[in-house]
């Protein structure tokens, strides 16, 4: 599970007012830190039947690349990266969503975990640890992949002429903040939405 230690109670109240304020339903159910760690989990309050609805999100709620698709530079929607790999572009949306200040989705964002507990944020140390198993061959993979995916983003973003466009205020602040670590958690958030959505369809 994902670990955030800056998430704190004042950012899941706003979360849970935004909801709220969206129209999201969930009378059975509640979002609290779980205990002995600051992982976020739903609880139910009352016992839930076999396929009975517990929540309901409006598409209001629902963060997607085709609502700021409009808003973004023309060059940023033709990289090569995006075609067929739908969680990269997603993430790379929400890390532009991230920076800007007065976006309908920061109550959502400020929730969001900054760091998982899963290889791409081993320290060189802790992958030293999987010598010896026939984990560090998959670890070394997803990092070498992911890093690669890095590399390609970070060359595109910091050498695509912007200068006029009237996102360019957001985009410089991402390219000031966009490290491995932060490419990874957004990637990872909508890798993970990706592989639920087509077990659950």
């Amino acid at each position: 599970p994902p670990f955030k230690h800056s998430r704190d109670s004042n950012a899941i109240e706003k979360f849970l007012q935004w909801c709220q304020d969206q129209g999201a339903v969930f009378p059975k159910i509640e979002l609290k830190k779980l205990a002995g760690s600051s992982d976020l989990g739903l609880v139910a309050k009352e016992n839930l039947k076999k396929g009975e609805v517990f929540i309901e999100i409006p598409d209001s709620m629902i963060f997607s690349f085709s609502k700021i698709e409009q808003n973004l530079p023309e060059k940023f929607l033709e990289c090569p990266l995006f075609a067929g790999m739908s969680h990269i572009r997603l993430a790379f949306a929400l890390m532009i969503e991230k920076m800007n200040p007065n976006s309908k989705f920061k109550p959502y964002l400020d929730v969001l975990p900054e760091k998982f507990r899963t290889v791409l944020f081993f320290s060189p140390n802790e992958m030293k640890e999987l010598q010896g198993t026939t984990a560090l061959s998959s670890a070394t993979k997803q990092v070498l992949y992911i890093a690669s995916q890095y590399a390609f983003l970070y060359k595109y973003l910091m050498t695509t002429p912007i200068e006029t466009h009237p996102m360019i205020d957001l985009i410089s602040k991402l390219r000031d903040v966009f490290s491995y670590d932060f490419y990874c958690c957004k990637n990872f958030l909508f890798l993970i939405e990706e592989i639920l959505c087509k077990n659950l369809s």
